[in-house]
C-alpha cells in the first residue's frame, strides 16, 4: 500500500510538473509575442521617421529651387537695369525704383529662407521628440514584458520546487 501511495504521489507530481511546464511554455510564448509586437511598433516608428526625413529633404530642395529662382530674377532685373541704363540713360528716380525692386526681392528671398529654415528646424525638433517618445514607450513595454516573463519564470520555478519537494 505504501508503494502504491508513493507511485500515485509520483504520478501526481509528474502530472503537476508537466502541467507547470506547459503553463510556463504558454506564458513564455505570450511574452515573446508581446515583445515581437513592440518590436514591430518600433519598426513602424522608424519607418515614420524615415518618411519625415524624406519630406524634410523635399522641402529643402524646394527651398533651394526657390532661392535659385529668386536669384535668377534678381539677376534678370539687374541685367535689365544695366541695359536700360545704357539705352535710355535712366533718371535717378527710375534707377532707384528698379534698385528698390531688386532689394525687395532679396528681402523676400531672405524672409522665405528664414521661414523655411525655421519650419525645417521645427519639423526636425518635432520628429526627434516624437521618435524619442515612441522609443521610450517601446523601451518601457519591453522592460515590462521582460519583468513579466521573469516573474512568470520565478513563479513557475517556485511551484516546481514545491512540487518536487512534495514528491
Amino acid at each position: 500500500q505504501a508503494e502504491e501511495r508513493e507511485r500515485a504521489t509520483k504520478e501526481e507530481g509528474c502530472l503537476l510538473r508537466a502541467e507547470l511546464e506547459k503553463e510556463l511554455e504558454v506564458r513564455l510564448q505570450e511574452a515573446e509575442t508581446e515583445v515581437a509586437s513592440w518590436q514591430e511598433q518600433s519598426q513602424q516608428a522608424a519607418t515614420l521617421c524615415e518618411d519625415l526625413r524624406a519630406q524634410l529633404g523635399l522641402k529643402h530642395r524646394e527651398l533651394t529651387q526657390f532661392q535659385s529662382t529668386v536669384s535668377d530674377k534678381g539677376q534678370q532685373l539687374e541685367t535689365q537695369l544695366a541695359a536700360r541704363d545704357e539705352r535710355l540713360e535712366l533718371t535717378a528716380q527710375e534707377k532707384q525704383h528698379l534698385l528698390s525692386k531688386v532689394a525687395r526681392l532679396e528681402d523676400e528671398r531672405l524672409s522665405e529662407i528664414r521661414r523655411v529654415t525655421q519650419a525645417n528646424q521645427d519639423a526636425v525638433s518635432s520628429l526627434k521628440a516624437k521618435q524619442d517618445a515612441e522609443l521610450d514607450i517601446v523601451h518601457t513595454r519591453v522592460k515590462q514584458a521582460i519583468h513579466k516573463k521573469d516573474q512568470v519564470i520565478s513563479d513557475l520555478r517556485s511551484k516546481l520546487a514545491l512540487t518536487t519537494k512534495s514528491l
